[in-house]
């Protein structure tokens, strides 16, 4: 049950809203006072949650005679709230990214942490990427693919569809050699780093940041978003490339 409500919770229910739904759920057609028993809340503030409640299409009332019962509505209704909040959100976007711009930033470096994070920083290289721009790569592709195989793997098909120019300089073992054989499938040209190079990070060089992706635990990622910064690491890559 604790698992549940703390599902809820991450779907915009707050904590007592989540519990007395639940309660209402396992309950049936009931009354508020076996609510606030089961869920352990007081009455008079059952009596409030559940009007929220109510306004969200989550319970509604049910007339017996003269009593009044309260019955929680399916949990398919979750998901028709989620799937307005959504229509909502993508009405609105447009508007929120051009506020997001008004503040004219060029630059900014951010530090996320842990791999859920990583996962939306490597999808939103995707949506930035620009046709026929660079993109570099300095990699230990073993321990980048072994973080989440399923999901990088599948990054680098999306990738491949791209027209963009990208370079992978890899750390020498099974995985880079394995990868190099099929690069010109994924649209990719590889050369291998001496056996002395041992990397724990997976650097991006894109058209206007670098990104810095630690591959040991804790995983983290630092995004440098500055053109120039950028460049300069373009050209250093550059005379790296030459060198192999």
């Amino acid at each position: 049950m604790e698992n549940l409500k703390n599902k809820l919770k991450s779907l915009g229910l707050e904590e007592k809203e989540a519990t007395i739904y639940l309660a209402a759920l396992s309950l049936g057609k009931t009354s508020i006072l076996k609510i606030s028993q089961n869920a352990e809340i007081k009455r008079t503030t059952v009596y409030d949650i559940v009007d929220k409640l109510i306004k969200k299409g989550l319970m509604f009332t049910e007339k017996s005679g003269w009593k009044t019962y309260y019955r929680a509505a399916h949990p398919e209704k979750i998901e028709n709230i989620i799937s307005r909040q959504k229509q909502v959100l993508e009405k609105i976007m447009p508007e929120l990214e051009n506020l997001y711009k008004i503040d004219g930033v060029q630059s900014f470096i951010r530090e996320y942490h842990g791999m859920d994070a990583a996962r939306d920083v490597y999808n939103d290289i995707l949506k930035n990427i620009q046709w026929n721009q660079d993109y570099y790569v300095i990699s230990n592709q073993e321990k980048w693919l072994n973080l989440d195989t399923e999901f990088f793997l599948n990054f680098t098909k999306k990738r491949a569809k791209f027209s963009i120019n990208i370079k992978l300089l890899l750390q020498d073992s099974p995985s880079a050699r394995k990868h190099q054989k099929i690069q010109k499938q994924l649209n990719e040209e590889i050369r291998i780093l001496p056996k002395n190079i041992q990397l724990d990070i997976n650097l991006i060089i894109t058209q206007d940041s670098v990104i810095l992706h630690q591959l040991a635990e804790p995983i983290k990622i630092t995004v440098i978003k500055n053109p120039y910064i950028s460049n300069m690491h373009k050209q250093l890559f550059e005379i790296m490339w030459n060198s192999y």
